[in-house]
């Protein structure tokens, strides 16, 4: 509405309110977007809750935690065995 206000030039309103108005517009067209973020981070947070099956077995943080260890320590002899760590040793 401000932005349409805006664009019809009118008689009635005055340059101060004319430029009172614009910053309304700035500032709600701001918030808008804020909003929309947060939104979005919302929605990003529901889809990682809902994609973590170790949450709804018992075992499966510990599973999770020792499949993340394996890889990790996978990786390191990886680059051990090419090399990749004679500078550090």
């Amino acid at each position: 509405m401000l932005s349409t206000l805006l664009r019809e030039h009118s008689n009635f309103i005055s340059r101060e309110l004319e430029i009172y108005l614009r910053d309304c517009c700035d500032h709600s067209i701001q918030l808008l977007d804020i909003v929309e973020s947060y939104r979005d981070a919302c929605a990003t947070l529901m889809d990682i809750r809902m994609n973590m099956p170790e949450l709804n077995w018992y075992w499966g943080y510990p599973f999770v935690w020792f499949v993340m260890a394996a890889i990790a320590l996978g990786l390191i002899y990886f680059f051990w065995r090419r090399g990749w760590f004679k500078n550090f040793f």
